[in-house]
């Protein structure tokens, strides 16, 4: 049998809003959800502005997206990790 191993949480600094990932792969957010991927399940994942009413979604240092406020459910829009 193989051992489990866990890798630790990822440590996000106190410059973003965390938030950790429902079972059905979404976040929530004010006015709504985000939807991140049911892959992320209980993860925690960091949101933090960069523009007018958008934001960047990581995971660790992987960028997952961006998404823009408003109500309702929303889905990442893939973005360039370098940008914004």
């Amino acid at each position: 049998m193989v051992p489990e191993h866990e890798l630790p949480p990822p440590h996000y600094g106190d410059d973003v809003e965390v938030r950790y990932a429902y079972a059905n792969g979404t976040i929530g957010w004010p006015g709504g959800k985000v939807l991140i991927g049911r892959v992320l399940a209980g993860e925690s994942v960091a949101v933090e502005p960069i523009g007018a009413g958008r934001w960047r979604v990581r995971f660790g240092p992987i960028v997952l997206g961006a998404f823009a406020e408003g109500a309702g459910t929303k889905r990442l829009i893939p973005i360039d990790a370098t940008s914004a």
